[in-house]
């Protein structure tokens, strides 16, 4: 008798910005298994109407035993600068402006636990050894590329790319770019992937506004357009 062998995946998401149902359809196109490791390479939060909902589908899906990786982007980093400063009506009033009411629990100023604990806990990387995973990237022309926080939240371009082996790709988002640049990249072996294709910005544009996932070693694409 011979048992089916496993292929356990290795898939990436970036960007996704309280788009909570769209998230929930690409999850469903791309078959999660409990046997995969989903990273999901920050800015889950803000833009989108559905942020709460997001954390919660995360949570959820770890509670029942899938393997999901969150690290933090520039917008969860903003979060938690934000709400450490503040405090009592001064938070109520922050996160009310920034439509964060569900990180306060009903009627009073006390932030809840299992939220702050979540945002403020996110790595700002994941080494794979063979890939390399942030938000934004990685600052290649330090000789410690894991030692500049800020260049993995907010930078926009890469420099010294000759230094990263030829084994190692980097996969991230930030910065929103159109689907066909995505598979370009696939297309001709860049070391590094953005992943990002702005799925918050509803575009009838087809290589515009999709949610994009990754297998980070077929380097298969799924993608589903913003449904929020």
């Amino acid at each position: 008798m011979t048992t089916e062998t496993v292929y356990k995946r290795r898939l990436a998401i970036s960007d996704i910005h309280g788009c909570y149902n769209t998230f929930d359809s690409l999850l469903q196109t791309i078959g999660l298994s409990k046997d995969d490791s989903l990273y999901i390479l920050g800015d889950m939060i803000n833009r989108g109407k559905h942020s709460k909902k997001v954390i919660k589908k995360i949570l959820s899906l770890q509670n029942q035993g899938y393997s999901i990786f969150p690290l933090r982007g520039n917008h969860e980093q903003f979060v938690i600068a934000e709400i450490q400063q503040k405090q009592g009506l001064e938070l109520a009033l922050l996160c009310n402006r920034m439509k964060l009411d569900w990180l306060l629990h009903k009627n009073t100023f006390e932030l809840k636990s299992k939220y702050i604990s979540f945002l403020s806990h996110l790595p700002y990387y994941y080494d794979l050894g063979d890939r390399l995973l942030s938000h934004a990237g990685f600052d290649l022309c330090n000789s410690n590329i894991f030692e500049n926080t800020y260049a993995m939240l907010h930078q926009r371009e890469f420099t010294c790319i000759e230094n990263l082996p030829e084994t190692i790709k980097i996969i991230h988002g930030h910065t929103p770019i159109s689907l066909e640049k995505i598979k370009r990249s696939i297309e001709y072996n860049q070391a590094t992937i953005n992943i990002d294709n702005g799925c918050v910005y509803k575009s009838f544009d087809p290589n515009k506004s999709n949610l994009v996932c990754l297998d980070i070693d077929s380097f298969e694409l799924f993608f589903q357009k913003n449904i929020d």
